[in-house]
């Protein structure tokens, strides 16, 4: 074989290779949509403006923290994957009733939220992968506000199988503005 027609061959597979990691990462993502459990989460405002990134909303949740207790419990550390057990609260809102380091059984009632642990003063932080939600500039802002006054949701749809969470919808007092598509 020529050095030619390797470096064509070379290319082909390599390119192959990248379409078939970017496809598993748009499969992983609808996946979760289509057939991943549903939670409604308040946000919470964090200041979005990148000059890299272009403009995002920037999400945090009431879920988001974690008192250091969980952590101790399950022996996890800094940068280490854990899965949040949530149960939902009188008012409706959801709260952590516990951290696992491996994927404890889910059900609607208890589901349970894939996390990177990131150990912060007072308490820990945990990051699941659905903080960031890109918007045109002028949307972005006007979401902004609307974060800082309490008025947006996000509906997640939850994988039962591995825990991962993706945005299905941005709700402002419940009402859907924005929604994810599938594709």
């Amino acid at each position: 074989m020529s050095i030619q027609r390797r470096i064509i061959a070379g290319t082909i597979v390599a390119l192959l290779l990248q379409a078939l990691a970017l496809g598993a990462m748009v499969a992983k993502h609808a996946y979760a949509l289509r057939s991943g459990a549903t939670l409604v989460l308040k946000a919470a405002p964090v200041d979005p403006r990148h000059l890299l990134l272009g403009h995002y909303l920037v999400l945090r949740f009431p879920i988001s923290s974690a008192d250091r207790r969980f952590a101790a419990e399950t022996g996890a550390v800094h940068n280490q994957v854990v899965y949040a057990a949530l149960e939902q609260t009188q008012d409706g809102a959801w709260k952590i009733a516990g951290l696992h380091t491996a994927m404890p059984p889910f059900s609607p009632k208890r589901p349970v939220l894939r996390a990177l642990l990131r150990r912060e003063s007072p308490q820990d932080r945990l990051v699941y992968g659905i903080e960031r939600y890109y918007l045109d500039e002028r949307a972005a802002k006007a979401m902004e506000q609307r974060v800082r006054d309490g008025e947006v949701q996000l509906e997640v749809a939850v994988s039962r199988s591995t825990g991962r969470a993706a945005i299905r919808r941005i709700l402002v007092n419940g009402k859907p503005v924005y929604q994810d598509p599938l594709f």
